[in-house]
């Protein structure tokens, strides 16, 4: 982390460099992973606790957002002066629903489901198979999220 302090780590970037270790990059949809770094370790020096409560203020409190539109046209928001792109807070909110619900080997599924590509189809296509949730019916469930909070 280019830090002169051995113990001086930050557990969003621990998660990326750990996963690298174990699966080429090019399998990995970036937000998804992305949003397990979030949920697991914040970013920036902020919690997760911190960062959805910053994403709730400047994004989701505008009840107009159309999640499927975010995940296509990208919003991002400002913490500590850095950006973060919504659609990586929604995708820790669907890796803690998913985890806890089905584990963490369907969490490892939705991770693995291939890059980001337009349209986004192995993303939904996946996200059905482990949810039920079709990408018709995406806006709707990430607003129930997205109100059950950052759990």
């Amino acid at each position: 982390n280019h830090n002169t302090h051995f113990d001086a780590y930050d557990t969003h970037d621990l998660w990326h460099d750990r996963l690298s270790m174990v699966i080429d990059r090019s399998l990995v949809n970036r937000p998804v992973d992305e949003g397990i770094a979030y949920a697991y370790g914040g970013s920036w020096g902020l919690t997760w606790a911190e960062i959805y409560a910053e994403f709730m203020t400047q994004v989701a409190g505008k009840s107009d957002v159309d999640w499927t539109r975010v995940k296509e046209q990208p919003v991002y928001f400002k913490t500590k002066g850095f950006n973060n792109s919504a659609d990586n807070i929604v995708a820790a909110l669907w890796v803690n629903e998913i985890e806890k619900k089905y584990g963490f080997d369907a969490v490892w599924k939705l991770l693995t489901c291939g890059p980001v590509e337009p349209g986004h189809a192995n993303f939904f296509k996946t996200l059905e198979s482990i949810t039920g949730v079709r990408k018709e019916d995406y806006n709707t469930k990430v607003w129930e999220l997205v109100r059950n909070g950052a759990k």
